[in-house]
């Protein structure tokens, strides 16, 4: 075996070691996650009920030197992002029933490359050359 592929070969072993690790922890952070889960909608709920009672929201907004929710203990910055709604008009609407057909056909015209490809494929009139590899973490028993 080549220096090259055993490189890789401990590299490997050594990704699968920090995979392994932690997805035997995920089962332990479950509560936390749940945990923080039911804490965040708590504040989301909050900060809409403070909205919607007209009050101002500035100070918790903005970066770490001025947001009134900076944890710098805890090494977080929660970050409030509005949400917008726009008033209708015709010419947005027009606009979003341009898109909605050229989404429609970007769609259509994929699926047509795919199985033009498939079919020159098979015809053997097109070649299929690998390019490289990507990586996927597959959890499961081994032995």
């Amino acid at each position: 075996m080549t220096n090259n592929l055993q490189s890789i070969i401990d590299l490997g072993r050594e990704a699968a070691e920090s995979h392994c690790y932690i997805k035997d922890n995920e089962a332990a952070l479950a509560p936390y996650r749940k945990e923080l889960t039911q804490r965040k909608t708590s504040l989301s709920k909050a900060i809409a009920g403070a909205f919607t009672q007209g009050t101002d929201l500035s100070p918790l907004m903005g970066g770490a030197s001025v947001s009134q929710l900076c944890y710098p203990r805890h090494k977080t910055l929660i970050v409030l992002i509005k949400q917008v709604e726009y008033s209708p008009h015709a010419q947005l609407d027009e606009v979003d029933r341009l898109l909605a057909n050229a989404e429609a056909r970007v769609k259509e015209l994929k699926q047509r490359k795919k199985h033009l490809r498939d079919s020159l494929l098979l015809k053997q009139q097109i070649d299929c050359t690998t390019i490289g590899y990507t990586l996927r973490f597959d959890n499961q028993p081994i032995g």
